[in-house]
């Protein structure tokens, strides 16, 4: 058996299960070793093209954590994982022939990359390094709807990054779950953040012709640094499971 890694043993129906890995991971020889190979011939080519050592190594680990937590589901070797993206660009999984509807999205930002799975539905998810920079509602006035910037605006200054990211990370979980890129603008819907936990809805225009009862959505800070957000479609009514691990090569 490849080295895959460690991953949840359970991904029942219900179960949207993301992981996680630290980008300082890629400079481990161990992992080098195991797990260059896993990569196709495109995926080595666009690795070359980065100019920067940082976004090399972000981009190798999080194709590795892909195809890592796609092989452990789908129990098949890392390397015979075959993708094609749709009009959009998103890519699915297309192979190994026979393969069980598994989704995934894949997200990054410098230090970190996670990804998010589940059975037969609609999943997306982000990560944003919520100590990068300053930001809040003259920002968010470009890109989120007039409800949240108000929103926005209503909280103290020290407060208003960490509300930002909630936001910007929960808008891009949904447009990538949705699988259709910035052709969704992101003030055409709107979230609503309880003020005592991680909870969020989600409400649209009328142009939109989406259901919020569809939508379920899920948040989390890792290292006390970096935001995610996922997203994932579901019948009205029904519960979803959202299970963050960190993801450790087996050794």
């Amino acid at each position: 058996m490849t080295f895959v890694g460690a991953v949840s043993a359970e991904l029942g129906p219900d179960d949207v299960n993301l992981y996680y890995v630290e980008t300082e991971r890629a400079d481990d020889p161990r992992l080098l070793t195991r797990c260059d190979r896993w990569l196709s011939s495109a995926e080595q080519a666009q690795r070359r093209r980065f100019v920067f050592d940082n976004d090399r190594r972000l981009y190798w680990i999080s194709h590795v954590l892909v195809r890592a937590v796609l092989a452990s589901y789908l129990r098949c070797d890392p390397a015979e994982i075959e993708f094609a993206a749709n009009r959009f660009g998103r890519p699915e999984v297309f192979g190994p022939a026979a393969w069980p509807r598994l989704r995934f999205n894949l997200s990054h930002t410098r230090g970190l990359a996670c990804c998010a799975v589940s059975w037969s539905r609609d999943v997306g998810v982000d990560v944003e390094d919520a100590n990068r920079r300053e930001v809040g509602p003259d920002v968010a006035e470009h890109f989120f709807s007039t409800a949240e910037v108000a929103e926005l605006r209503g909280h103290a200054d020290q407060e208003q990054q960490r509300q930002f990211f909630r936001y910007w990370t929960l808008k891009e979980a949904y447009i990538k779950a949705r699988g259709m890129g910035l052709s969704l603008p992101l003030d055409q819907f709107s979230f609503s953040l309880a003020s005592d936990s991680w909870g969020a809805t989600i409400a649209f225009s009328p142009a939109l012709a989406d259901n919020p009862s569809c939508w379920q959505f899920w948040q989390a800070m890792v290292n006390s640094r970096y935001m995610i957000a996922a997203a994932a479609r579901c019948p009205p009514g029904q519960d979803l499971r959202f299970r963050l691990s960190r993801w450790e090569p087996a050794t």
